[in-house]
């Protein structure tokens, strides 16, 4: 049996043993689909994240506060 065989053979028990057992499926995080995933599935809430992050309008002119003393670092 060849290296090849050997890999059909198991991709195909796998499924068999994912289609029987559902949980399974779920437990390997096993995909239907070959290659990297989108970030959207993988990561749900990282568009959220980046949305969120946007400044507010009031904060996105050029005016800064600088802190001058070490007091003012604190507070």
């Amino acid at each position: 049996m060849t290296r090849r065989d050997r890999k059909r053979a198991e991709k195909k028990k796998l499924a068999e043993l994912c289609e029987a057992h559902p949980h399974v499926k779920e437990a390997l995080k096993i995909r239907e689909k070959s290659g990297r995933p989108r970030l959207e599935e993988d990561q749900q809430e990282l568009l959220k994240a980046i949305v969120g992050s946007a400044a507010h309008e009031n904060r996105q002119g050029d005016v800064y506060r600088s802190i001058k003393t070490l007091d003012e670092l604190t507070v």
